[in-house]
């Protein structure tokens, strides 16, 4: 047994989302990387923030020199606000030099 389309049949399911899975409603919309790195509650090593925004940890630290990552020193360490790294995304003040 076989099934025969008709061509307005498949163009129709061409145009439709795939089915997602039983039980599986998306309807928030995807979360931006600054409002994922807002809601960590602790502060940021720089070798964290070099992870979470994919850069090297050099080119975090010349961003903390140039005061484009707010940074706070304790000891010997830096360490980086998440909510203030957040804003600074928000502001999209981290572009290339």
């Amino acid at each position: 047994m076989s099934i025969c389309l008709s061509w307005d049949v498949l163009d129709g399911m061409r145009n439709t989302n795939p089915p997602m899975s039983i039980g599986m409603r998306n309807t928030n919309p995807p979360m931006s990387i600054a409002d994922e790195i807002e809601r960590i509650e602790r502060v940021l090593s720089v070798t964290e923030v070099a992870r979470l925004l994919s850069l090297c940890r050099a080119s975090v630290y010349r961003y903390i020199d140039a005061g484009i990552i707010p940074a706070i020193r304790i000891g010997t360490t830096l360490r980086v606000d998440p909510k203030a790294l957040a804003e600074c995304l928000r502001r999209r003040t981290l572009l290339p030099e």
